[in-house]
């Protein structure tokens, strides 16, 4: 008689490979306006057979909100990021990605994380994508800070998403605790654990 499956076990498994293959994973380049911007690692790449399978839109998302923040903020051990993609408008050759962004850096005093520095805002990115379906960060766009932060918003996202985008507590808890968990990651895998 056969075993009947364990699917919290399978989806267990998947968790665990997903997350190793993102920590073993080489680095991806990301291009900005055809150039070698910087070379971070990708969350959404994953690993088959030991051939790194090309990333996703998501994952060029992810490193332009690292690539962007990092020389921005105040430094620190760990740096990480959490989105939601209100909309995604492609034509031809642009895709465009509206966004919230969130940004953070860590310490580990005494092995637990602490924030450094960071940020939550409404994000605009256009891309490029070549034939080879690699894409090229043309414009990264943040909304404008003090008076201006509403209206900038209202002329840059579309109207379907202006509502979602001027209202930053809708996801900072999710956002906020996404990065918590990835900094823990992080330094179980500094320390061997």
């Amino acid at each position: 008689m056969k075993k009947p499956i364990n699917y919290i076990g399978l989806l267990f498994l998947i968790f665990v490979i997903s997350f190793l293959s993102y920590k073993l994973l080489a680095p991806q380049q990301l291009r900005t306006e055809g150039k070698l911007d910087r070379v971070l690692t990708t969350e959404s790449s994953l690993i088959k057979d030991d051939i790194a399978l090309p990333p996703t839109l998501d994952s060029y998302v992810s490193e332009a909100i690292l690539a962007h923040n990092a020389d921005y903020y105040q430094e620190g051990a760990f740096q990480t990021e959490s989105h939601v993609t209100l909309k995604t408008i492609e034509n031809e050759n642009t895709t465009m990605v509206y966004l919230m962004a969130y940004y953070a850096v860590y310490d580990f005093p005494e092995g637990k994380p602490e924030l450094v520095s960071g940020s939550h805002i409404p994000v605009s990115l256009t891309f490029s994508k070549d034939d080879s379906g690699v894409y090229a960060l043309t414009e990264y766009w943040e909304a404008s800070d003090g008076s201006y932060y509403t209206s900038s918003i209202k002329e840059k996202f579309p109207s379907d998403v202006y509502e979602q985008a001027i209202n930053t507590q809708l996801y900072a808890e999710q956002q906020r605790a996404a990065c918590i968990k990835k900094a823990k990651e992080y330094i179980r895998q500094q320390q061997g654990i």
